[in-house]
């Protein structure tokens, strides 16, 4: 080992970006599903304003969970 390779290991640590999390393993057809029939019922129905910002919370942090994920590559 070269006096460089000694240095770098000394000094050097590298950090393995492990994620824990267990692989999802099934189509996301039916929750698909059931948010075009969220869309549905929102447009054929008046919906109160509060769920409707409860909603809209909830998509935005759906999405920003789905960016995540296209970033780290699914």
């Amino acid at each position: 080992m070269c006096e460089d390779e000694d240095i770098r290991t000394k000094y050097i640590t590298t950090v393995n970006d492990v994620d824990n999390r267990i692989p999802l393993n099934q189509n996301l057809q039916p929750d698909i599903q059931k948010i075009d029939s969220i869309i549905r019922k929102i447009t054929e129905k008046k919906a109160p304003y509060n769920e409707l910002m409860r909603l809209e919370d909830a998509c935005e942090r759906l999405k920003a969970t789905i960016a995540m994920q296209i970033r780290r590559g699914g």
